[in-house]
This record gives structure tokens, C-alpha cells and sequence, in this order.
């Protein structure tokens, strides 16, 4: 038996492609899965999370170690679908926003009784005969 030498050096890792990564792909399924049932309270989280994810993705492109950025394709992968999550966050803010708008504009349109108005006074039901009521009300 021969000695070959020492076993290869691991591949340098990317922190920041495996955290863009991670980070856009929480965001993204925080704003799709859970923010429809949070009634948006979710929405906080989602914003910074893939917005996170698309800074980390693009300093993970930045990070040299040789030639070529190490785990490329995860750099990648996470700058998409962080800036896929922070557009789909922007834009379910604005439709939030224009609903909460619509609403307010629904209920402005109903007409509230003023409530220090006096009640309006009750009067006498109408029967079929007419001096019906009226020879019922005198007894």
C-alpha cells in the first residue's frame, strides 16, 4: 500500500450565499403562507427577511476565494428570491394600504343617526279598515 498524500482541501463555504438564501426564501414563505393568516401581523417579519436575503445573496456574488465566487449559484439563487420576496412584500403593502383606503371609503359613505338626535315619535299602526285603529285607540 502506497501513501497518497493528504486528502483534499474542503471547498472554501459562502456564508453569505447560504444566508441571502435562507433569509429570501423564509421571507418569501412567510409572505405567501402565513401573512394571508396573520390578517398581515406576519408582514413585519417578511419585508426585512427578504431584503436581508437579497443583500446577503449580493455580497455573496462579492466574495471572492480564487478565481470565482464560491457557491455561486446559492449567491444567486438567494439574491432572486430575495428581491422576488421584498418586490411581492411592496407590492401586498400597497394593496393593503389601497383596501384599508376603500374601506374607510365604503363606511364614510353610510349615513349614522346623530346620536344626541330626539327619537321620533311611533305612530299609530294602520289597520285594513282604517277607522279600525283609530275606534281602538278611543276605548
Amino acid at each position: 500500500m502506497y501513501w497518497q498524500g493528504s486528502p483534499p482541501a474542503p471547498a472554501p463555504t459562502n456564508g453569505w450565499a447560504i444566508t441571502g438564501l435562507v433569509c429570501g426564501v423564509s421571507g418569501l414563505v412567510l409572505l405567501v403562507m402565513v401573512a394571508p393568516f396573520t390578517f398581515g401581523f406576519s408582514m413585519i417579519a417578511t419585508g426585512p427577511l427578504s431584503l436581508i436575503g437579497a443583500v446577503c445573496g449580493g455580497l455573496g456574488l462579492r466574495e471572492r476565494h480564487g478565481a470565482e465566487p464560491p457557491q455561486k449559484g446559492l449567491a444567486i439563487a438567494g439574491l432572486v428570491v430575495g428581491a422576488v420576496g421584498t418586490l411581492l412584500h411592496v407590492l401586498a403593502v400597497i394593496a393593503g394600504l389601497a383596501l384599508f383606503v376603500l374601506l374607510l371609503e365604503m363606511l364614510g359613505d353610510l349615513e349614522v343617526p346623530e346620536p344626541d338626535a330626539p327619537p321620533q315619535p311611533r305612530q299609530p299602526p294602520v289597520t285594513a279598515g282604517g277607522m279600525i285603529g283609530a275606534w281602538n285607540s278611543t276605548r
